[in-house]
């Protein structure tokens, strides 16, 4: 990881990152389904479902999960939220660039718990601004993180 995401030639239109990264999950070892929101023709956001077993290559509970996938450009700086759920669980994470923590870098990993009051979160950066770039870091990082998860994490106070 290094610095974070400049927009810049390699930014693609909103709809034609979608459809990719929906191309992109489909052939996904344990993602069993992919739907466009609102529609496959003018995707704004998608929503993945996973087969965890699968996905984690390893021993995990039985049961699905749902990763979406949102991503806006900006003149200045492309917003997005990969997220990660459990359903049935109080835990959820993912990797968001926005303006809301800006003094963690415009990304950050965040871990939410529905009894803490406040989110885990930490800086995160990426060597390369492209869409694609960053969901394949996030792919590899879901895959190392999330079983080690929420043992590693603590609520902030």
């Amino acid at each position: 990881m290094g610095n974070a995401p400049i927009p810049g030639d390699t930014h693609l239109h909103r709809y034609e990152v979608h459809k990719r990264v929906a191309t992109r999950l489909q052939r996904e070892a344990g993602v069993t389904a992919v739907e466009a929101k609102p529609s496959p023709m003018r995707p704004v956001r998608l929503a993945a479902t996973l087969d965890r077993a699968i996905f984690f290559a390893q021993d995990v509970d039985a049961g699905d999960a749902t990763l979406e996938f949102g991503w806006r450009p900006h003149s200045e700086r492309d917003e997005f939220r990969i997220q990660y759920n459990e359903p049935g669980t109080p835990w959820s994470w993912g990797w968001h660039q926005d303006e809301t923590h800006e003094k963690l870098r415009p990304s950050h990993f965040q871990v939410d718990h529905e009894t803490w009051t406040a989110s885990h979160r930490e800086s995160a950066s990426f060597t390369d601004s492209n869409p694609m770039a960053i969901l394949e870091t996030c792919l590899s990082e879901l895959r190392d993180r999330i079983p080690e998860l929420p043992e590693s994490v603590r609520p902030n106070s």
